[in-house]
């Protein structure tokens, strides 16, 4: 299945229940930490395949929307922006608290985004593939 930067099913089914179950993230519709639906139940309310379940759900997990235990799939606390997002934050507020003097990060996702110091603005920032 061609996949575009990240996990992200590029065809078909899989990619609209993808994008639904991102943008219901995203949006806050489903809230961290909540159980995700039992696969056939998934397969049920979009009228998809257990394969293409399977697919739906491994890529929301690759991409950091969603995490899986013993008891179930559940949201993770942030998608992948929002964690890159709070770390580029918690960088800037160690630099701008004179605790690191040489901080030296750099953090890439599977996706391709990451964070990286840019010495023009002095600040931590959100990068892109």
């Amino acid at each position: 299945m061609d996949k575009q930067p990240g996990h992200r099913p590029q065809r078909g089914k899989a990619r609209h229940v993808y994008a639904y179950y991102a943008h219901m993230i995203d949006s806050g519709r489903i809230k961290p930490n909540e159980r995700l639906p039992i696969y056939s139940e998934i397969q049920e309310q979009h009228g998809i395949s257990h394969a293409t379940a399977v697919t739906v759900i491994r890529a929301l997990r690759e991409d950091l929307y969603l995490r899986s235990t013993t008891a179930g799939i559940y949201v993770n606390l942030a998608g992948p922006d929002r964690l890159l997002q709070r770390l580029c934050d918690v960088l800037n507020e160690i630099k701008d608290s004179g605790l690191a003097e040489d901080l030296q990060v750099e953090c890439t996702l599977k996706s391709g985004n990451g964070v990286r110091w840019n010495p023009a603005s002095g600040r931590w920032e959100r990068t892109a593939p």
